[in-house]
């Protein structure tokens, strides 16, 4: 009786600490760093089946794939060597421009910020030079240029660099929205540290807002796509790039205040209340073509190679040289540039690799740890040890090889690491508990009757 009440209360102990170590996981999808701690969330759950996550699905990437239609105009070392020192003046960001409509590119998004004014002595001024550019860029039609700023995710309004209203320039952004109920996503507010200085804006390029938040453990897996400003909803980065791109508007639909959307391409992508969306990972340097900019400067306008490069494609523009980016800890590698983050979300709502609710995410994550905890505890009533090893190992990797095939492909996000931690556990207890139930059994057969029976037999 003792030994039954050990071995199914360490059971019941096991699968509750998995189900709450996976139910906090989830809850703490949604909230920033600072609402944990004053939720005073455990952090260990995230920490484990985040960091699993990245590993499966580092996995599932296709190092050979590339995609053509997005292409990293770098600021590399040879670039910097050529040019000059960081930063460059706008009068070479003025032929750079030119230098894209020779060579046909369709959308250029420059990850670079243009705050402050440049000052030049006794000459025209570089700031208009690269502001007519712009628009000698756009006025063909179906071209366009993306320029960053920046939001306060934090939302504080004392804080003096943030607008106390909304700039002007950004009415010309509002996202088509659907709100129900009268729900709405986290409120930012518009920083003006990044913001374009008016010449630029001016020319009237695409803006789009571009900021980092890190998960709990420091990895950047998801990525703020939209942004409410008032009860106003603006494009990311990425969003402004889709759109000028393909010519299609994205939608954002609330739905309740822990279920929001956004349409693009015909495709659904589900958003945390915090707008961001989890980024499904295509790959990093070796996933897209990279053209230096010392390159494309010294290319003859009739250079067919880098014609057939740029055209009709989005180009980014960022620096990956030494010292002169920003490197963050991602899924795919500690030392990622920030450019692929944008990239891969551009690359994902081109291709429509939306990732599940979370409530399916979390539906297949139930269903998998029951039948999977359940079959192993039924199989161990069989009481043959070979058989439960088997079992454990076929389950877990089952789990695994499913996970590997066609959930994570399919844009589900399973806690997989509990799932597997409850089957390995349940086994592992089990275990123990007959082999320590056997030693004691077989410590009584020998004191009781070692005189008369031999070792070997007890």
């Amino acid at each position: 009786m003792l030994s039954k009440l050990l071995k199914y209360g360490g059971i019941s102990l096991i699968i509750a600490f998995c189900v709450y170590s996976s139910l906090i996981h989830q809850i703490g999808r949604e909230m920033s760093n600072g609402e944990r701690a004053a939720a005073k969330l455990p952090a260990y759950a995230s920490y484990m089946e985040d960091r699993f996550y990245d590993m499966r699905m580092r996995s599932i990437l296709n190092p050979t794939q590339e995609d053509s239609r997005i292409v990293l105009a770098a600021i590399d070392d040879q670039s910097l060597q050529s040019v000059g020192r960081w930063p460059w003046s706008r009068t070479k960001w003025a032929e750079f421009m030119r230098k894209m409509s020779v060579f046909g590119a369709k959308v250029v998004a420059f990850d670079v910020f243009f705050p402050e004014p440049e000052i030049a002595c006794n000459t025209a001024s570089p700031d208009d030079a690269f502001a007519q550019s712009i628009t000698d860029f756009q006025s063909v039609q179906g071209r366009s240029v993306v320029i960053p700023y920046s939001m306060d995710v934090n939302n504080d309004p004392s804080n003096p660099m943030n607008f106390e209203m909304l700039p002007d320039a950004l009415y010309n952004f509002i996202m088509d929205s659907q709100a129900a109920g009268g729900f709405n996503l986290r409120p930012n507010l518009v920083s003006r540290e990044a913001w374009p200085i008016d010449k630029i804006i001016n020319a009237n390029p695409l803006l789009g807002h571009i900021q980092a938040v890190a998960d709990v453990d420091g990895v950047f897996r998801h990525y703020n796509i939209v942004a409410n400003v008032e009860d106003i909803y603006f494009p990311s980065f990425g969003v402004s790039i889709f759109e000028a791109y393909t010519g299609e508007k994205t939608k954002l639909i609330i739905q309740s205040s822990d279920s929001s959307k956004i349409t693009a391409n015909n495709v659904e992508f589900p958003i945390y209340s915090n707008g961001t969306m989890k980024i499904n990972w295509f790959g990093e340097r070796q996933n897209f073509p990279i053209v230096s900019i010392q390159d494309i400067f010294a290319a003859d306008d009739d250079n067919q190679q880098m014609l057939f490069k740029l055209k009709d494609n989005i180009i980014f523009v960022a620096s990956t040289a030494y010292g002169a980016h920003d490197l963050r800890h991602t899924p795919v590698s500690p030392q990622t540039p920030g450019i692929y983050t944008h990239m891969n979300v551009v690359n994902q709502l081109l291709s429509g690799r939306a990732q599940q609710p979370q409530s399916a995410s979390i539906k297949a994550t139930w269903i998998t740890m029951a039948l999977c905890t359940a079959l192993i505890i039924l199989v161990q009533l069989f009481g043959n040890a070979l058989i439960d090893a088997v079992a454990v190992i076929l389950l877990t990797a089952g789990m695994y090889y499913v996970d590997k095939v066609y959930l994570l492909p399919n844009g589900y996000e399973l806690g997989m690491f509990f799932c597997m931690f409850s089957v390995v556990a349940c086994y592992s207890w089990t275990t123990f508990l007959n082999f320590y139930l056997a030693s004691k059994d077989k410590a009584f057969l020998k004191h009781a009757f070692g005189t008369y029976i031999s070792p070997e037999l007890i």
